[in-house]
């Protein structure tokens, strides 16, 4: 059976449950279907991987209180995503494989990168430059800045 193709595909999630990975670690898995077939994301409940498993829940449009869902519930069955598919090598007893994984959940329609963030703080910094902005001639060709000693800092 061929591995399936890298790159961005909608997906919609055909079944889901929480398991033990071969290290013994508990994770989600959720398989997905696209156009090329099925293909697998692993999310993990350890300290660093729970704010991604969450994340990634809610970009899926769950809104549930439990993760015993996954398990008793179809409750992402039908969900559909953006997803992106990466290969990733790796070395078992019959040496080196490659395989599908689904490496980004994204919002349906979307083809990454999920909303545009906008941070007060870092928004309140960029306003330094509003002064070099008003200085820009934008009747001349693009944005002409002319910055020696006019820096408002």
């Amino acid at each position: 059976m061929p591995i399936h193709p890298e790159g961005y595909y909608d997906a919609q999630v055909v079944d889901h449950g929480i398991s033990k990975t071969g290290t013994m670690k508990d994770q989600l898995s959720i398989k997905f279907q696209t156009v090329h077939g099925f293909v697998y994301k692993r999310l993990y409940f350890t300290e660093k991987g729970l704010k991604y498993t969450i994340q990634d829940l809610q970009t899926l449009g769950y809104t549930g209180r439990t993760f015993a869902d996954m398990n008793e519930t179809n409750c992402l069955v039908g969900k559909e995503a953006n997803i992106k598919v990466e290969h990733e090598k790796y070395i078992s007893d019959k040496g080196e494989k490659t395989t599908a994984k689904v490496s980004y959940i994204n919002a349906k329609g979307s083809q990454g990168g999920g909303e545009a963030k906008r941070e007060e703080g870092a928004m309140k910094n960029v306003c330094k430059f509003d002064a070099l902005l008003r200085k820009a001639n934008p009747e001349t060709e693009g944005l002409k800045i002319e910055t020696e000693g006019d820096i408002p800092f």
